[in-house]
């Protein structure tokens, strides 16, 4: 597993219809209620066959939740960093189908909304903000819109069913940095981020099995587009070499106070470059050490070390104090 670092708290693991439900439910909300019953008890998991096979829908592999657990973690604790928010609710929804009866949950995070609510993998989302799964194509895409929808709100409703019997559930939304990170089938092992999406190679995921060392080839990529770095416009900007190694030596030491504030040891950088280092690029390559618009392969390794040596304070306090209001 992943180093992460002690901070005296348990770690964690690598519209119409909405107006009225809020109208209805008030502001009285500061988290995560129950409605017309009390809060999910801690029932019996259902039975594996009873979920999805993860192997079978896209982006739920263990792999893949692998990534998105360590890129969820950097997104919510540096949301101060970031201008562009989106929200987390603290679950995964296997993708409805037309005879799924709706979304089945597959993952809830210890940390989130939806574990502080009682949800559990298995339980089955039947509406989403007053929008409920229907067998019907284009009903059910209405339902589907809705649960994406919700990244960019503050409250989530869902209608759950477990063990044969409906909950109404209300869940505050986390504030994270709205960009998405998924994993590529292509055995590449690289990262890239285009705009706020961050693609992460498979062959990346399968060469890092340490969560901080993959947690540092993600923050690089997070800070890239927290640095502006990929917005279209200013590509021309660093279409130079000089201009290119500057932002990746920038977007270096910016990913090492990222993963600070997400718990992961910013020491675990150099390593996880040396390996990629040695991974990525043909036998010649190595030999001469061809390394584009990066330092070269030990010059960055000693600059990865050096910056992070020089993080005396693991957490900014202003990140400390937001995690402590959450």
């Amino acid at each position: 597993m992943g180093r992460r670092i002690a901070r005296g708290r348990t770690t964690r693991p690598g519209r119409k219809a909405l107006g009225r439900w809020l109208g209805l439910l008030g502001s009285a909300w500061l988290g995560a209620v129950c409605l017309g019953a009390p809060p999910l008890a801690a029932a019996p998991r259902p039975p594996a066959a009873d979920l999805p096979p993860a192997a079978d829908l896209p982006g739920l592999t263990p792999a893949a939740l692998r990534v998105e657990t360590i890129a969820r973690r950097l997104l919510l604790d540096n949301a101060p960093h970031c201008t562009a928010l989106a929200h987390d609710y603290g679950f995964k929804a296997a993708p409805s189908g037309p005879a799924s009866w709706g979304a089945a949950i597959v993952m809830v995070w210890p940390d989130g909304p939806a574990a502080a609510a009682g949800l559990r993998p298995g339980d089955l989302v039947r509406a989403a903000n007053a929008v409920p799964w229907s067998a019907d194509t284009a009903e059910r895409a209405r339902f589907d819109a809705a649960l994406a929808a919700a990244a960019a709100d503050a409250h989530l409703v869902l209608e759950v069913e477990r063990d044969g019997r409906r909950h109404m559930v209300a869940l505050p939304g986390q504030p994270r940095c709205a960009a998405t990170v998924r994993l590529s089938a292509r055995p590449m092992v690289n990262a890239a981020a285009v705009a706020s999406t961050i693609e992460i190679g498979a062959g990346l995921e399968r060469l890092l099995a340490d969560d901080a060392e993959l947690a540092f080839t993600l923050a690089h990529e997070v800070a890239h587009v927290l640095l502006g770095h990929t917005v279209p416009s200013r590509r021309a900007a660093l279409a130079t070499r000089e201009a290119r190694g500057a932002a990746e030596q920038e977007a270096d030491a910016f990913a090492l106070r990222l993963m600070a504030a997400a718990g992961y040891d910013p020491g675990a950088a150099a390593g996880a470059w040396l390996k990629v280092a040695d991974a990525a690029r043909p036998p010649l390559h190595r030999l001469l050490d061809l390394h584009g618009p990066y330092l070269a392969t030990a010059e960055r390794a000693a600059f990865l070390t050096r910056e992070a040596a020089r993080l005396t304070v693991p957490i900014p306090p202003l990140l400390l104090a937001a995690r402590r209001t959450r």
